[in-house]
């Protein structure tokens, strides 16, 4: 009589904790057998099915074994056909780079990083792997953000709404800071990607923001919109802006990017003429471009050339002028200039080359109808578009103590900084040390470097020390043909191996002492690919390395050799 209470009274127990305090599931699924450890080599990439959704990339280097997720998650492209170098897998589309360990991006466009899977490997050699199940049917992942401390009464204050300083404020909270973090954007809305404005047709503005309006709120990160900063005072460490609002900082970045360069040409004021720095811009372009619209774009860079190879198709005409005989024969030499102006002229582009605008021309002095060259000719013309360059946005800095230079630049050390403490600089308005230039200072004004000195003046601002090793890449698209180019200097001699008929080659670009200082394609991107991840392990290329046309790619060994900083030349 006395043990069936006792036993009644347990059994309770039980039936309580099976029907109140269920099993707490685990982070992680269970591991999944994938491979044998002999399966995959050193230095070897391949891409295994976890699951009929999920895919990842086994990647084995210095006899350890890593897992990471198999989709680039800047534009989805498959990482098992990316490069591999020493440490770290760069994406053969863009050139976004991913530790291999951790799945972190080390290096851009994009701004998420990857999953990444615990792997374990059993006595008898068998590779097992097992996911988060928060990283299940996901192909990117956002490195952990610290929250904001209300009591940390710091500002770091950020100018530009662009890439550099959405890039900035994220790794300012993933670096640790907690206090507040405000952007100043000129443009009423939040930061996007300019790359797509002059390389498709048509483009949702909401897909081209870089985050949410929903992420900087959950992150405390301010942001405000439709102002500009007119004045610095760095000794009240204040900025005056264009709401007539000073904002109080501890740290400063700025990234104010550049604005189209004008024209001192009479009709500049015209209706319909035009230039392309924004959203705003594009908007309205193609608001008046009609079926028998006659386009004649001024200037004949990367803008001219892209927008004009995306709209040719559209209307009645596009007429390219320049004053180079060739199209970006300063930057790849005549041989690959032909060939581009042959490719334009072939789809329908008129290509006026070595001349420049002299007039534009009206019949009611209202709206543009002709345009004229400096030889004298007349073109009709209903859309103008002006693309000339451009101007660094610095000149409301110029009065402070910040030191700009005559091209509008501001100099950075290799931590960004200004010769004024506390101030950082990056992107288009950054003369700041290139690691593939030797470490000398240049501006470079490309997207991935803006991104990249987001990055690097975040970490440092956050209080961390990290060096720029500034590697500037970039792509263009023509005819929806994909052009890229890794490295920067000067042009001396020109290597190119493959078929420039066919659209299918890579150049190699090499200064006076025989060093590549720039390698450029069409159609064979893991070279160019390669060469940034080269560049980036401070190694070199010699012009005699690419030379012999039998094996023009012996030099890719270098990527994983690491015995060798630099090449013997």
């Amino acid at each position: 009589n006395n043990k069936k209470p006792i036993f009644q009274k347990n059994k309770f127990k039980k039936i309580v904790q099976r029907n109140f305090f269920p099993k707490i599931m685990s982070e992680f699924t269970d591991f999944v057998a994938i491979c044998k450890e002999s399966d995959i080599n050193n230095d070897e990439v391949k891409e295994f099915d976890f699951d009929r959704n999920n895919k990842f990339l086994l990647i084995r280097q210095n006899d350890r074994i890593w897992a990471v997720g198999a989709t680039c998650p800047h534009q989805g492209a498959p990482l098992v056909k990316g490069v591999l170098g020493r440490g770290r897998i760069r994406c053969s589309r863009h050139g976004s780079c991913y530790d291999i360990k951790t799945g972190d991006i080390e290096d851009f466009p994009g701004l998420d990083s990857l999953p990444s899977y615990p792997v374990e490997i059993s006595k008898d050699g068998e590779v097992k792997v097992r996911a988060r199940h928060k990283d299940l049917n996901k192909t990117r992942r956002i490195k952990k953000m610290s929250s904001h401390n209300k009591l940390d009464e710091r500002i770091f204050l950020l100018i530009g709404g662009g890439v550099a300083s959405a890039t900035c404020a994220e790794t300012l909270r993933q670096e640790g800071y907690v206090g507040r973090i405000i952007i100043l954007c000129g443009e009423e809305s939040l930061p996007y990607d300019r790359t797509p404005l002059s390389k498709v047709w048509q483009v949702n503005h909401q897909d081209m923001e870089l985050r949410s309006e929903e992420f900087y709120e959950q992150h405390n990160i301010e942001i405000i919109l439709g102002v500009e900063a007119i004045k610095l005072d760095t000794y009240t460490n204040t900025v005056s802006c264009s709401n007539e609002q000073q904002i109080k900082y501890d740290k400063l970045f700025i990234a104010t990017g550049s604005r189209p360069a004008k024209l001192a040409t009479e009709g500049i004021g015209y209706r319909n003429v035009f230039s392309l720095q924004n959203f705003v811009d594009l908007q309205a372009i193609m608001s008046v471009l009609r079926p028998r619209t006659n386009l004649i774009c001024t200037g004949g860079g990367f803008i001219s050339l892209e927008l004009s190879s995306t709209i040719i198709s559209k209307i009645r005409s596009v007429l390219v002028i320049s004053h180079l005989k060739y199209p970006l024969e300063v930057l790849y030499g005549e041989e690959i200039g032909k060939r581009l102006l042959n490719l334009y002229r072939e789809r329908g582009v008129q290509m006026k080359m070595e001349s420049r605008m002299k007039d534009i021309l009206s019949d009611d002095g209202v709206r543009v109808t002709e345009v004229r060259t400096t030889d004298g000719y007349k073109y009709p013309c209903d859309v103008l578009l002006i693309a000339v360059g451009v101007v660094p946005n610095t000149d409301w800095v110029i009065d402070s103590d910040v030191p700009v230079n005559i091209d509008g630049t501001i100099d950075t050390d290799m931590n960004l900084r200004t010769p004024v403490p506390n101030i950082y600089a990056g992107g288009d308005i950054a003369n700041a040390p290139v690691l593939s230039y030797s470490n000398q200072r240049k501006c470079v004004k490309h997207y991935q470097v803006a991104q990249y000195h987001g990055r690097i003046a975040g970490i440092n601002m956050a209080g961390h020390i990290q060096e720029l090793r500034t590697v500037p890449f970039f792509n263009a698209s023509f005819f929806g043909m994909s052009f890229l180019q890794a490295g920067f200097g000067s042009l001396h001699d020109i290597f190119i191996h493959g078929d420039l008929k066919r659209l299918k080659y890579v150049v190699y670009v090499s200064d006076r002492d025989g060093n590549v200082t720039y390698v450029s394609t069409c159609g064979y991107d893991s070279a160019v690919i390669s060469y940034c991840e080269l560049l980036a392990q401070g190694k070199r290329l010699h012009r005699s390395e690419v030379a012999d046309k039998s094996n023009p790619s012996q030099w890719m060994e270098q990527l994983l050799d690491t015995r060798r900083t630099r090449c013997s030349c």
